[in-house]
């Protein structure tokens, strides 16, 4: 799922925000996309249900974890690769219905040429195969922003 900037600036938000600090973290945050990653087995965590043994746990962790940026990618409709820059994998230890992950890529002059974006991601030890996710690039260049003035304050 594709989170527009004004969302992440909404949940860094404390409750009396002035519009220099709205300002500020869309001016941190416009040179990226974010996207959500939801992978989940019997409406559990993953890992809860896919890993056999204590090895194999072991081994889907450390790719989460560590080695995450290796397995997804994102192409343009013009066939450009875009590298992911940063993910975040918070554990929830089995408290959540699936295994969410955080995934940040640059936004790129060659994007705003493209018409779509296929945001990839290959096995990571779940026998799903490659697994593919389509985005119309307009919906990300043109997302709209939240008018934060007219949000109440507590």
């Amino acid at each position: 799922m594709y989170k527009p900037t004004d969302l992440l600036v909404d949940q860094h938000l404390e409750n009396n925000f002035s519009i220099q600090e709205v300002d500020s973290l869309r001016a941190a945050l416009k040179d990226f996309m974010y996207f959500n990653l939801a992978i989940s087995s019997d409406n559990r965590e993953v890992l809860n249900t896919l890993a056999q043994d204590r090895a194999e746990f072991g081994k889907m962790v450390s790719t989460l974890s560590f080695n995450f940026q290796d397995k997804v990618s994102m192409v343009t409709s013009n066939k450009d690769t875009i590298q992911m820059v940063d993910f975040s994998y918070p554990r929830m230890y089995g408290l959540s219905r699936a295994t969410s992950l955080l995934l940040v890529f640059p936004v790129e002059a060659g994007l705003r040429n493209s018409a779509t974006i296929d945001v990839i991601v290959e096995d990571i030890g779940f026998q799903t195969g490659q697994v593919k996710f389509r985005y119309d690039v307009s919906l990300i260049t043109n997302q709209p922003e939240i008018n934060f003035s007219s949000i109440p304050k507590d």
